[in-house]
């Protein structure tokens, strides 16, 4: 779905609550979990690979994410290089007090009923 020129809806999922769950520098994998709740009883996974610069808050509500072309982020911070990344993506985040950003190879989402402390299914 786009949103804006260049720009494509990846997920928005008002009212849950993300936390930046782990990173492995060796594979450069970023999870973040939204766990069931009384009001939610799912738990999703946001796990982004190959991520090359990020700047975003730990905890995220009403999480956004938009895929953006990394060009698009360049002038965001000094962390995103003015040579082009090939085959990355830029990723906007926006929650309810906080914008940031990821650039990586990709994300995959997964929803499902298992508990906070099951490992993913997105087997990482």
């Amino acid at each position: 779905m786009k949103t804006a020129q260049n720009e494509k809806l990846v997920g928005d999922w008002p009212g849950r609550k993300f936390e930046l769950w782990f990173y492995t520098p060796s594979h450069s994998c970023l999870l973040f979990r939204s766990n069931k709740s009384k009001t939610h009883p799912t738990r999703i996974d946001l796990i982004f690979g190959g991520v090359d610069a990020l700047e975003c808050r730990a905890n995220l509500d009403s999480l956004k994410i938009v895929e953006v072309p990394v060009a698009s982020l360049q002038d965001l911070d000094t962390f995103v290089t003015k040579q082009p990344h090939k085959n990355f993506k830029g990723y906007i985040l926006t929650a309810t007090d906080s914008k940031g950003y990821i650039v990586a190879r990709g994300v995959e989402i997964a929803e499902d009923d298992k508990e906070w402390n099951e490992p993913s299914s997105l087997n990482v």
